[in-house]
């Protein structure tokens, strides 16, 4: 459920998605590409140029849909930025060697 939505432009916007009791923060840039973070510290870290780890991305609404209603544990999964125009995903034992 969206419980608040903040537009850094236009065309992006910043939503507050609760899920459960637990708060994910979602990067939305013009309705074609979302990122799911799970601190505000952690998305800002993005937008300011730095890391660019989040929990999940996607270029449609119906797949950000389905992260949150199919996914119950979020923690387990990490989705890194590489590229992208592919989603790829690595479990984070992958990537803490």
């Amino acid at each position: 459920m969206i419980t608040e939505t903040t537009y850094l432009r236009p065309n992006i916007t910043i939503e507050h998605e609760l899920v459960g009791s637990k708060m994910f923060f979602v990067y939305n840039f013009k309705g074609i590409n979302y990122k799911v973070f799970n601190s505000l510290a952690s998305m800002n870290d993005y937008t300011s140029g730095g890391n660019e780890a989040c929990l999940f991305e996607c270029r449609s609404e119906k797949a950000l849909e389905k992260y949150f209603t199919k996914t119950p544990n979020r923690d387990t999964t990490l989705y890194l930025l590489t590229n992208s125009q592919h989603e790829k995903t690595w479990s984070k034992s992958d990537c803490m060697s």
